[in-house]
């Protein structure tokens, strides 16, 4: 992930370092760094022990960083994406917020996929059929590989286009609701 830091290095756009320190999952973040988008996504997660602020840059590449998340206008994050995407070495999504209207960048290692984490798991316990739930363009990989794939009623249209069915939207129990009437 060294490449990833590279071309994000000094960047002032608030964001997380998820980071594996000392065998423990740490979201890491600067003091200070705020906006709309970012000071809503702590507040609403306030009680998360992951969370972590540190003071200085190099403290958030502490242990194994693994992934990074950035929270911003859409005008604000472009300039990051466009320098992220053009890195071989990750992966990225950049995607507005479905249900506000900041713009998420997520940057990942190249094959740290959805997807790749499943079928590890569909292998490893020896499942036989796989069924997905979603609503956001991150889930794109699992839907591809899945058996069945149902989006959430408000997903982005560009995952309903590959879904097998389109079931109520995350604030109605929807995917526990589809769990009780088929298994």
């Amino acid at each position: 992930m060294s490449a990833v830091r590279q071309c994000i290095s000094g960047e002032s756009v608030p964001g997380f370092v998820t980071s594996y320190i000392h065998g423990n999952e740490e979201i890491l973040y600067r003091k200070g760094a705020s906006n709309k988008g970012f000071d809503h996504y702590l507040a609403n997660h306030a009680d998360d022990k992951r969370l972590r602020a540190v003071s200085t840059e190099e403290e958030l590449y502490q242990g194994a960083p693994c992934y990074f998340t950035f929270i911003a206008e859409r005008s604000d994050l472009e300039p990051l994406f466009k320098r992220v995407n053009s890195c071989d070495q990750c992966s990225c999504i950049f995607q507005k917020d479905k249900y506000r209207g900041e713009y998420w960048l997520e940057i990942f290692p190249k094959g740290a996929t959805k997807a790749n984490a499943i079928l590890r798991l569909k292998q490893k316990y020896g499942c036989e059929k796989l069924v997905v739930f979603g609503d956001s363009l991150n889930d794109i990989s699992m839907f591809q590989i899945a058996d069945e794939a149902y989006a959430m009623e408000n997903a982005d249209e560009e995952l309903k286009t590959i879904a097998t069915g389109i079931i109520g939207d995350n604030n109605s129990d929807s995917v526990a609701e589809w769990l009780k009437t088929h298994i």
